[in-house]
């Protein structure tokens, strides 16, 4: 005689013990996922905040030099470290930014020189610069995927 409800009872624990099995594989690939997901988004977050980062130090770097610039009474060491730290900043810029981007940031700091260049004669030569200035930062704010 074969004892029915041993080995039904058995079935049912074996069946039980695979659901389970497959419930917490299932599980296991979902949260797997959503891990990816979240480490994706918060590596996405921490790209645009080092872009953002970067662009307004490049765009503070510009403001500084053109103080600097602007001062009666140049300072001459004053004037090279502003250069050089516009200098800086557009080489870091290079390295995240669009193409386009970095540019437009090389052709503001070309374009300071000149004008660092022409005010030690008393020149006025910023007059496309309030352009260049808005177009680069309408480039930056679009690349962070912001509104202008």
């Amino acid at each position: 005689m074969v004892p029915w409800p041993n080995l039904i009872t058995g079935a049912v624990g074996v069946a039980g013990i695979g659901g389970t099995i497959l419930a917490a594989w299932m599980t296991g690939k979902r949260q797997t996922a959503n891990l990816k997901l979240s480490i994706n988004a918060e590596n996405q977050r921490a790209r645009v905040a080092e872009k953002r980062r970067i662009y307004a130090s490049c765009q503070a770097s510009f403001n500084r030099l053109l103080a600097a610039a602007r001062r009666p009474q140049h300072d001459d060491a004053e004037l090279d470290s502003a250069a050089a730290g516009a200098s800086a900043a557009v080489s870091e810029l290079v390295l995240i930014a669009p193409d386009d981007i970095g540019q437009q940031a090389e052709t503001i700091r070309r374009y300071l020189g000149t004008y660092v260049a022409g005010t030690a004669g008393g020149a006025d030569t910023d007059a496309k610069l309030p352009r260049l200035s808005k177009q680069l930062i309408a480039a930056m704010r679009a690349d962070l995927g912001e509104k202008p």
